[in-house]
């Protein structure tokens, strides 16, 4: 029952009431000053039927009351066991979509979409059921992690090398690394993105002029207000432009305003992943941070396992 339908009901039974207590205050001055003792007998038995009426419409709505209050708890159970099985689902799709992505070089939300039809059925597309960028990421890493290993830290070595590279060559508009090269959670087929901060888009497209890049220009992205501009080229993956053989990678260069600088990286672009490198879960890294990532990952590596 609504609160409204309850509201009209407690009314109603409120002008009841009023109307029963004008009926009997009229009986009462009668019978009692009529002084008839068989009226006032039937006088006592009409207060008594109408406590017992009273009586039982309590009865009913003490029942009405406690019905609600089961079934308001037994939808808060339910409503509990709902968010941890959704929550335990949408970990399910995340680490099937991780394997997608990477075996199938599929992009996240398509990957995502596809495990949830796949496990979730009709569900799948209710937006609660999908995991959030966090859980994806951190299942991409595990799987990258654990599943591909020590080729996946030869790319991952092989991408942050060609990022310090493009960002020595752009140094002037002060190029910041971010995305999933620098958490950790590229694939072969994620690209390099760069933040540049520069008065002037056109300041940056010269520049890449100059170093005889061909390059396409785009709309920044809906919902960040200080971009400017989407660069975007393809690169030799070991930076010598002159080698034709080799294998190439996406460049995806974003324009800023000169103080977005100042603007500290969002939560979505950080990572609370506790396995990761400082550096890596800062959301952004300038080229000495990408240097010093390099070198501690160097050193990380050439060091002999641990014996237990």
């Amino acid at each position: 029952m609504s609160r409204g339908q309850s509201q009209l009901r407690h009314a109603a039974h409120e002008r009841a009431a009023d109307s029963h207590d004008m009926q009997m205050h009229e009986v009462s001055r009668r019978t009692f000053e009529g002084g008839d003792s068989k009226r006032r007998g039937r006088f006592l038995s009409a207060v008594f039927s109408l406590s017992r009426k009273a009586l039982a419409n309590a009865a009913v709505d003490s029942v009405d009351c406690g019905r609600k209050n089961l079934r308001s708890r037994q939808k808060e159970g339910q409503a509990v066991e709902t968010t941890g099985d959704r929550k335990k689902l949408q970990l399910q799709i995340a680490a099937i979509a991780a394997r997608m992505i990477v075996e199938e070089g599929r992009d996240s939300a398509q990957a995502k979409r596809k495990a949830a039809a796949a496990l979730a059925g009709h569900r799948a597309r209710a937006p609660s059921v999908l995991p959030d960028k966090e859980q994806m990421d951190a299942a991409l890493r595990e799987y990258l992690r654990t599943v591909v290993g020590a080729p996946h830290q030869a790319l991952l070595r092989r991408l942050r090398t060609a990022a310090a590279q493009w960002m020595q060559r752009l140094e002037g508009f002060r190029p910041h690394l971010v995305g999933a090269v620098l958490d950790g959670s590229a694939t072969q087929h994620s690209p390099l993105k760069l933040n540049l901060y520069a008065e002037s888009v056109k300041d940056v497209e010269m520049a890449l002029l100059q170093q005889r890049v061909a390059f396409r220009v785009a709309e920044p992205p809906r919902g960040d207000s200080h971009a400017l501009e989407v660069i975007g080229f393809l690169a030799p993956a070991g930076g010598n432009p002159r080698n034709g053989n080799e294998e190439s990678i996406a460049v995806l260069l974003t324009v800023y305003e000169a103080q977005a600088l100042r603007v500290a990286p969002d939560a979505r672009s950080r990572s609370s992943d506790p396995l990761l490198h400082p550096i890596e879960r800062c959301g952004r890294a300038s080229l000495p941070m990408l240097r010093q990532l390099l070198q501690e990952s160097d050193a990380t590596a050439s060091e002999p396992p641990s014996r237990d």
